[in-house]
C-alpha cells in the first residue's frame, strides 16, 4: 500500500503562512542536539502510529516524516537530555495519546494550526473546514484513522485538499464533505488535475475552476480526453451565429474540421473565444464542454485531409509527420486541408515546435495572432528558439516596432537576422540620413525585395552605392553609423 503523492498545487495563503509559520525553537535542546532529536522522535512516532494506532507502516512512516510542525510542538513537551530522550519520548507517547488526525492532516499539505502564534487568522476557515471532516470521519463509525480505513480516507483528504488548494470558498467545501462525500470516495485523484489542466488552458483561475466542478460535478464524469468532434457543429451548438462562424472560417480557416476534444481549450484560445466559452461553463451551461460529435458535417473536409496526409506519408521524409500534426492539432488546428499544407513545410519533432511556439507566446504574442503566423508563414516556425528571440528582440527594440506589425508583416521572421534583416534596414536608414531619399522605408520594402531589386534601387539613388555596398556592407551597419 503505497502513500498518495502530493498534488502539485500551491496552497492559498502559502505565502502568508510560510512567514507566521516556522517550527519551533525548541529552545530547550541545544542547536547540535536538534536533528537527532528530530530523528528519534520521528522513529518513536512511526513505532506508535504502527504498534500502538495499528497504522500500516507505509501510512505510520509517511506520516512521521511529513508532519514536522505537529511533531515539533509535540517534542517541546518533553523534557530533553541526549542520554534519555530516546527513552523518555516514547514513554510520553504512552502516557499522552495524540490524536493523529492533526498529524494526519498535516502530512498530506494541510497548514498546520497547532499552538504556536498566527493560529488565528487562519483558524476559524481551516477548524471549520476539517472540523466537519473529523465529524464525517466519526458519523462513519471510525474514531481513528484506522477504524475509518485510512486508505479512503487518504483520499478523500486529498480531494479535499485539491479543492481547497484551488481557493474554493469555505462554504462550498463544508457543503462537498457533508452532502457529497461519494464524490470524492468515486472520482480517481488524476481525474480533478485533468479537469483542472483542461479548464485552466482556458485561461480560468483555479478559484473559478474550482467552482465550476463544485457547482457540477457532473464534469468529472465526462470524457473531455478521447472523443472526436466536428468544430462546426460545436461552434454552432455553443450559440455562434452564422456570420460568426463565416467570419471564422475565413480569420482561420485552419480550425476548421475535426479535433480531438482534449484540442477544445486551445482551438478557442486559436480564435479568441476561450473566456466566453468558459464564461457560459460558469453560468450553467457546463454540458457544452463536452462537445458535440457532429461529424458528418466534416466528411468532405476530412476525406480532403485523409488524402493530403497519405501523400505526406507516401513521401521518403514523412518520419516524424504525425508528431508534427498532433502539435498542430494541439495548438488549435483542425483535420482540413490548410493543415495539410501547413504540416507539410514544417521541421522538428512535436517537442522542438512547442518548444518555439511557446517562446514565441512568452515574448508577448497574443495565441491567435500566433496561429495565424504559424498558418501564414509556417517557417517561422523551424528555427531555433535563440534565433526567433534575437528577431523578435530586434524588431521591437532596433526597428521601433510593436509586436502587432507580426500580423501585417509574419515573413520578418523567416529571414535571416545578421545576413539580410540587418544590413538592409542599416543602409536604407544610412541612405535617410544623408539625405539621399526623403523618406524611410516601409519594413516590408527593405527586408521582402529580392537582391537584384535592392541593387537596382540603390544604382537608381546613386550609382556608387551598389558597389560600396557589395564590397564592404559593414559599413553601413548600426555601428558604423553611430561612429560618423
Amino acid at each position: 500500500m503505497h502513500f498518495c503523492p502530493k498534488f502539485n498545487f500551491t496552497i492559498r495563503h502559502c505565502s502568508h503562512y510560510s512567514t507566521l509559520r516556522k517550527l519551533p525553537k525548541l529552545r530547550k535542546i541545544p542547536n547540535y542536539h536538534r536533528p537527532q532529536a528530530i530523528l528519534q522522535a520521528q522513529q518513536a512516532l512511526i513505532e506508535y502510529l504502527y504498534c500502538t494506532r495499528s497504522l500500516p507502516f507505509t501510512y505510520a512512516e509517511n506520516i512521521s516524516n511529513n508532519s514536522l510542525f505537529s511533531l515539533s510542538e509535540l517534542i517541546s513537551k518533553v523534557e530533553f537530555s541526549p542520554q534519555n530522550f530516546s527513552r523518555s519520548f516514547p514513554r510520553f507517547l504512552r502516557y499522552h495519546p495524540i490524536d493523529e488526525f492533526d498529524f494526519f492532516f498535516e502530512s498530506i499539505g494541510i497548514p498546520y494550526l497547532g499552538n504556536q502564534g498566527g493560529r488565528e487568522e487562519l483558524r476559524g476557515e481551516i477548524d471549520e473546514l476539517f472540523g466537519v471532516l473529523k465529524r464525517v470521519f466519526v458519523d462513519c463509525g471510525g474514531k481513528s484513522l484506522v477504524e475509518g480505513n485510512v486508505d479512503a480516507w487518504c483520499k478523500i483528504c486529498r480531494k479535499v485538499k485539491f479543492f481547497y488548494d484551488l481557493g474554493c470558498e469555505k462554504e462550498a467545501l463544508v457543503e462537498l464533505i457533508s452532502s457529497r462525500l461519494g464524490i470524492l470516495v468515486e472520482i480517481p485523484e488524476e481525474v480533478l488535475v485533468k479537469k483542472f489542466e483542461f479548464f485552466s488552458g482556458m485561461g480560468a483561475s483555479k478559484e473559478d475552476i474550482g467552482l465550476v466542478l463544485l457547482r457540477w460535478p457532473v464534469i468529472l464524469s465526462y470524457d473531455l480526453e478521447s472523443p472526436v468532434f466536428s468544430v462546426e457543429g460545436f461552434l454552432t451548438s455553443i450559440g455562434l451565429s452564422s456570420t460568426k462562424l463565416d467570419s471564422i472560417s475565413w480569420e482561420f480557416p485552419f480550425v476548421l474540421g475535426k479535433n480531438k476534444l482534449k484540442n477544445l481549450r486551445c482551438l478557442l484560445r486559436a480564435i479568441d473565444l476561450h473566456e466566453w466559452f468558459f464564461e457560459k461553463i460558469m453560468n450553467g451551461d457546463h454540458h457544452l464542454s463536452a462537445g458535440v460529435n457532429n461529424g458528418s458535417l466534416d466528411d468532405a473536409v476530412e476525406n480532403e485531409f485523409k488524402k493530403g496526409l497519405g501523400k505526406i506519408k507516401s513521401r521518403r521524409e514523412h518520419r516524424g509527420t504525425m508528431q508534427r500534426l498532433n502539435f498542430l492539432l494541439g495548438i488549435g488546428f483542425g483535420q482540413n486541408l490548410v493543415t495539410i499544407k501547413v504540416l507539410s513545410g514544417l521541421h522538428g519533432s512535436r517537442a522542438q515546435l512547442q518548444e518555439r511556439f511557446n517562446l514565441l507566446l512568452n515574448l508577448g504574442i497574443k495565441y491567435p495572432n500566433l496561429c495565424k503566423i504559424v498558418y501564414c508563414r509556417v517557417k517561422a516556425l523551424n528555427q531555433n528558439p535563440a534565433m526567433l528571440e534575437e528577431k523578435v528582440n530586434y524588431l521591437q527594440f532596433g526597428l521601433g516596432c510593436s509586436l502587432q506589425y507580426l500580423d501585417v508583416y509574419p515573413g520578418f521572421l523567416c529571414f535571416n537576422l545578421e545576413n539580410r534583416i540587418k544590413p538592409r534596414c542599416a543602409i536604407h536608414q544610412w541612405l535617410f540620413e544623408k539625405g539621399l531619399v526623403r523618406r524611410k522605408y516601409r519594413i516590408t520594402s527593405m527586408i521582402s525585395p529580392s537582391e537584384k531589386t535592392i541593387i537596382a534601387r540603390l544604382y537608381n539613388i546613386h550609382p556608387a552605392i551598389p558597389k560600396q555596398w557589395l564590397e564592404n556592407p559593414s559599413r553601413f551597419s548600426s555601428e558604423s553609423l553611430e561612429q560618423e
